[in-house]
């Protein structure tokens, strides 16, 4: 059996990518293309089609706000880890090397009543 030679130290001159111009120069999301606008039927059939749409191209949604004429779906990943932590509670006790799965992601994504037709319009802001 032949051994395999170790690969040695990385070179100084190693190729970086740096994802978020390579992902603006190709207008894609961080997770995935955004959804076309379009029009639904009803609000369930918008926030299905919307859902399947995420989950196909890898993330989900979440409903952010919600009025009757109105919804605003944004990535489940959006938004800013929010700090919950007990300030007085003994260290020994606290839960330690805890994560977050929240990127900041921008993506969001308004479901309005249509005034002009029957339906929900989708806009993809």
């Amino acid at each position: 059996m032949d051994k395999i030679a170790p690969l040695g130290p990385v070179p100084d001159k190693a190729i970086h990518v740096n994802l978020e111009t390579t992902m603006d120069s190709l207008n894609l999301a961080p997770l995935g293309p955004v959804p076309e606008e379009a029009i639904h039927v009803d609000l369930e059939t918008t926030k299905d089609a919307l859902q399947s749409y995420a989950r196909a191209n890898g993330y989900s949604i979440a409903v952010a706000s919600s009025k009757p004429a109105r919804v605003i779906y944004i990535c489940s990943k959006g938004g800013k880890y929010r700090d919950k932590k007990d300030k007085d509670m003994h260290e020994s006790k606290r839960r330690k090397n805890t994560s977050t799965t929240k990127t900041g992601c921008p993506f969001r994504v308004d479901a309005m009543s249509c005034k002009t037709q029957p339906g929900w319009k989708v806009d993809v802001v």
